[in-house]
C-alpha cells in the first residue's frame, strides 16, 4: 500500500489542511492522530500501515492533521480543543461526509471524544484504544514531569524520552518514533498549545457522546503495573459516562494494531468483513476508465460557502452516477467527488458518451469537471477497481481544461470509428507516477 494522495482543504477560520481517503468502501472510517501526526511520515510504521492496508479494504479509511501537526499548516495559535472541530468539520465537508465510524487510540484520542461529544450528528460509532481522559496524565508522576520539562529547552531530547516512555525503553524502534515526532510537531507549536493541552480534560462531555461506543484498554509498555491500573481505570470511568458502552480489555499494549485480539474486536463492532486481501475474490479484465473530479474543488467551497458547495457536489454526483449508467457504465462505489467519481465501461463509445454528458452535467450544477479516460487491464476486488490503467485516467483528468474530455491514445484508437466525434492531438505529456510519456488527445463532440 503506497502512501495515498495527500489533499488540503480550507476550515471555516482559515486554515488549511492536510487529509486523504483511500479505499473503496461505502462505510467511511476517520482516523485521528496517534500520539504525533505526519500522514507521510506515519507510513514508515509498519504495524501502522498494515492497520491501515487493513481497514481501508472494505471501507473508506479518512486520515487527516489536525492544525500545527504533520503536513498541515503550522504556526496557528491554538486556544483550545474546539479549534480541533474546525479542522475535522472541513474534511467532513470536503468529502461530503454526513457521518462515520471513528477510531481513536493513545494521547490524540481526545480529539475525537470532544468531537464525537460536540458533534454527535456525525460519530455513529466510536472506538477508544488504549485512551486517558486528561492529556496531563501521559506524563505521569515527576518521572513524566521532567520528561515534559525538557520539551522547553531541548527539543529532541524531550522527543527521545517522550518516544521511548512510550513504547517501552526496552523496546526497539524508539529513535525512529522520536524523530517521527520532531517532524510531526514543532517546538514553537508544541510550547504554544501547551497550556490548554494541560488543562485538557474530556471527563465533563463523555455524557454528551451519543455514538455507540466501545473502549479498549490492555497492558501498556513501560512502567507496566501502573498503566494497567491507570488505563483499567481510565476505561472504566469513560465507559461508565458514556451511555451504553461497552469495554474490552486485550492485548498489544502501545502496539495494538498488531493484536490480533484488538483488531477482532474491532472488526466485530464496526462489522469489518474478516477476509484477508488474499482470500477476497479477485478478477481482471480489460476496462475503459473515466475519472471524473471538480475543477478547483477548495477554492469553490471557500467561494460558494461549504453548505452551498456540499448541496451542489451532492446533486452533481447523482447526476453523474446516473449518467455513467445510462451509457451502460459501472460507478465505483464508495468514492465521491472529494476523491473523484470513477466508472467503468466495456465500450470506448459509451464511456466517452458518458464523459460529454458529465460535462454537461457540471454545467448544469454550476461545477465544472476534470473528465479523462484509459482503457487497460483492471483489476476488480469487491466493489474496488484498481492498476496502473486507473492510476493513468485519473492523471489524464488532472490535465483536462474544465469540461474537457481527454482520452488516451489507447481510447483514441478504440472509439476513432464508432464514437461519432473527432479529436484534437494534445501530444505526448508526461503523467506524475507514470514512467512513460501518454499521448492525450482532446474530445470534440
Amino acid at each position: 500500500m503506497e502512501v495515498p494522495q495527500i489533499r488540503y482543504t480550507t476550515t471555516s477560520d482559515g486554515i488549511r489542511i492536510a487529509y486523504y481517503a483511500v479505499g473503496t468502501g461505502a462505510a467511511v472510517l476517520v482516523m485521528p492522530p496517534l500520539g504525533a501526526s505526519h500522514l507521510v511520515l506515519e507510513y514508515g510504521f509498519p504495524p501502522l500501515k498494515r492497520w491501515y492496508e487493513h481497514v481501508s479494504q472494505t471501507r473508506t479509511l479518512v486520515r487527516w492533521d489536525p492544525r500545527n501537526l504533520g503536513m498541515s499548516e503550522r504556526k496557528v495559535q491554538n486556544n483550545g480543543a474546539e479549534e480541533y472541530d474546525l479542522d475535522l468539520d472541513a474534511v467532513f465537508t470536503e468529502l461530503a461526509i454526513s457521518s462515520a465510524d471513528v477510531v481513536a487510540p493513545g494521547g490524540l484520542a481526545l480529539v475525537a471524544l470532544g468531537y464525537a461529544a460536540r458533534r454527535p450528528e456525525r460519530v455513529r460509532k466510536l472506538v477508544l484504544v488504549n485512551v486517558l481522559p486528561r492529556w496531563i496524565d501521559l506524563f505521569p508522576g515527576q518521572p513524566g514531569q521532567a520528561i515534559l520539562a525538557l520539551a522547553e529547552h531541548d527539543w529532541a531530547l524531550f522527543c527521545e524520552n517522550a518516544a521511548h516512555a512510550t513504547l517501552g525503553w526496552s523496546q526497539q524502534g524508539g529513535h525512529e518514533y522520536a524523530e517521527f515526532i520532531q517532524e510531526g510537531e514543532r517546538q514553537d507549536d508544541f510550547l504554544r498549545a501547551l497550556p490548554f493541552r494541560r488543562e485538557w480534560n474530556v471527563a465533563n462531555l463523555l455524557s454528551h457522546i451519543r455514538a455507540d461506543t466501545l473502549v479498549i484498554y490492555g497492558a501498556r509498555k513501560g512502567p507496566a503495573g501502573f498503566w494497567r491500573r491507570r488505563m483499567r481505570e481510565a476505561a472504566m470511568e469513560m465507559a461508565s459516562q458514556i451511555a451504553g458502552a461497552r469495554v474490552v480489555e486485550a492485548g498489544g499494549g502501545t502496539d495494538w494494531m498488531s493484536s490480533e485480539d484488538v483488531r477482532g474486536a474491532i472488526d466485530d463492532f464496526l462489522g469489518i468483513e474478516a477476509q484477508s486481501r488474499s482470500t477476497r475474490q479477485t478478477t481482471s479484465g480489460t476496462a475503459i476508465i473515466l475519472f471524473a473530479d471538480i475543477v478547483d474543488s477548495t477554492a469553490l467551497a471557500g467561494e460558494l460557502g461549504d453548505a452551498t458547495f456540499r448541496e451542489r457536489s451532492r446533486a452533481l454526483e447523482e447526476r453523474i452516477r446516473k449518467r455513467v449508467t445510462a451509457h451502460a457504465g459501472t460507478p465505483v462505489e464508495g468514492r465521491t467527488l472529494g476523491d473523484g467519481v470513477l466508472a467503468t465501461f466495456a465500450s470506448a463509445s459509451d464511456a466517452i458518451a458518458a464523459a460529454l454528458d458529465c460535462a454537461n452535467a457540471g454545467e448544469e450544477v454550476g461545477l465544472a469537471l476534470h473528465l479523462g479516460l484509459h482503457a487497460g487491464d483492471v483489476m476488480r476486488e469487491g466493489g474496488n477497481v484498481y492498476g496502473q490503467a486507473v492510476s493513468i485516467a485519473s492523471r489524464v483528468s488532472d490535465l483536462s481544461a474544465p469540461n474537457e474530455v481527454l482520452v488516451s491514445a489507447t481510447v483514441r484508437d478504440l472509439a476513432r470509428a464508432s464514437a461519432g466525434v473527432s479529436f484534437d492531438d494534445r501530444g505526448e505529456r508526461e503523467l506524475k507516477g507514470i514512467a512513460e510519456p501518454q499521448r492525450v488527445f482532446a474530445v470534440r463532440g
